[in-house]
């Protein structure tokens, strides 16, 4: 019992938009915008640690300022916006996809 409360505790801290200690995490409700985001930002970090891009380069890189930069690998998915994003994995040559599900709860679209 400690422990779920605990844990509740602290997703209820690192999923809170002003969080400014580290990653911030997604709670277990986000919406889907908030999952591809933070997708992309985790994709953008992935890039730069197996790549041991510095972050001046990654920044010149994809146009953004430093500060911005920080945004993105911490995850701060309140202050981003997917078409930039998207924008970014686009500059650094990385393959994504954006899917629509045909299904809309449990109603299949026709097409």
């Amino acid at each position: 019992m400690f422990w779920k409360k605990s844990f509740t505790a602290a997703e209820s801290i690192l999923s809170d938009p002003n969080y400014e200690g580290g990653n911030y995490a997604l709670s277990e409700n986000a919406s889907e915008l908030e999952k591809s985001k933070y997708e992309i930002c985790q994709n953008i970090a992935r890039y730069k640690r197996i790549n041991e891009v510095p972050l001046k380069d990654l920044a010149y890189e994809l146009g953004i300022s430093l500060k911005k930069l920080d945004e993105i690998l911490y995850c701060r998915i309140n202050l981003l916006k997917l078409d930039d994003l998207a924008s970014y994995l686009e500059k650094l040559g990385v393959v994504f996809r954006l899917e629509i599900d045909k299904g809309i709860g449990g109603k299949m679209l026709n097409t």
